[in-house]
C-alpha cells in the first residue's frame, strides 16, 4: 500500500520540481541585477523552494518592482492552493484503489475459508472438516 502511495506522488513531485525550476528562472531573469538572493540559478532555486514552504519575504523586492510582489503572490497561489489539491486528488485516487484492491482480497480470504470450514449448527461454530 505504501509503495502504491509513493508511486502516485511522484507525478506530484515532478510537476512541483518543474513550477519550481520555471519560477526560479523567471525570478533569477527579471531580478538577477537587482536582488541579492537571485544573484544566481541556485540562489533563486533556493529562494523559490524557501517561498513554496511559505517564507515569503516581500521586503526583498525594491519599491518599485510591483512585478516581483505579484510574481510571488501568483507562485504562492500555485504552490500552496493548486499544487495541495493535486496531490490531495492523487492521494483520494490511490486510497480509493488500494481500498477496493483491500476489500477484494479480504472477500475472497474469508470465502476461502469458509469453503474449507463449514458452520455446523449441532456444535454450535465453525468446524474444519
Amino acid at each position: 500500500m505504501i509503495y502504491l502511495i509513493i508511486k502516485a506522488i511522484i507525478p506530484f513531485i515532478l510537476i512541483l520540481a518543474f513550477s519550481i525550476f520555471s519560477f526560479s528562472v523567471i525570478y533569477w531573469v527579471l531580478f538577477y541585477s537587482e536582488v541579492e538572493n537571485f544573484k544566481s540559478l541556485e540562489l533563486a532555486f533556493r529562494t523559490t523552494f524557501h517561498f513554496a514552504i511559505g517564507g515569503i519575504d516581500f521586503s526583498i523586492f525594491p519599491d518599485e518592482s510591483g512585478i516581483g510582489t505579484w510574481l510571488t503572490m501568483i507562485w504562492t497561489f500555485i504552490s500552496t492552493i493548486s499544487l495541495l489539491n493535486i496531490m490531495i486528488a492523487l492521494l483520494g485516487n490511490e486510497f480509493a484503489d488500494v481500498t477496493s484492491t483491500t476489500n477484494a482480497y479480504y472477500v475472497s480470504f474469508i470465502y476461502s475459508i469458509w469453503v474449507y470450514n463449514r458452520y455446523v449448527p449441532g456444535f454450535g461454530g465453525v468446524v474444519a472438516l
